[in-house]
């Protein structure tokens, strides 16, 4: 088993050595330092902890989306919450059902009757 964490060392140092050769002057000196401590070991558990990111849920992304700039990224979010027809996205949509841009606010109106109607039937 110790052969294969030298093996193993040796991987991780060759990118190094190969960065090391073609890099001159300043950003030698300037890259070397991220690439050797990117080059960890992140085999054990407590090293993978510290690294790990917390994973967005779908609600969270389209919230963010939503917050952004971009209209055609907002419509087609709205667009996808609408195809969805999940009324856990029932509140994210009622805040763009009055927005000042009237296509947005049309997709909202799409994506909220189009939820009101799987959940409630009889509407």
């Amino acid at each position: 088993m110790k052969d294969l964490g030298v093996k193993n060392r040796k991987h991780r140092s060759m990118p190094l050595n190969f960065s090391d050769n073609l890099l001159t002057g300043e950003l030698k000196r300037k890259l070397l330092p991220i690439i050797e401590d990117s080059a960890l070991d992140i085999s054990s558990e407590e090293e993978l902890q510290k690294i790990k990111h917390k994973i967005p849920t779908e609600m969270e992304c389209f919230q963010w989306l939503l917050e952004g700039y971009d209209l055609k990224i907002k419509l087609a979010v709205l667009f996808l919450i609408q195809q969805q027809r999940d009324p856990r996205y029932i509140k994210l949509v009622q805040n763009y059902l009055e927005d000042e841009d009237s296509k947005i606010s049309t997709f909202a109106k799409q994506a909220f009757e189009a939820i009101d109607k799987s959940t409630f039937p009889d509407n």
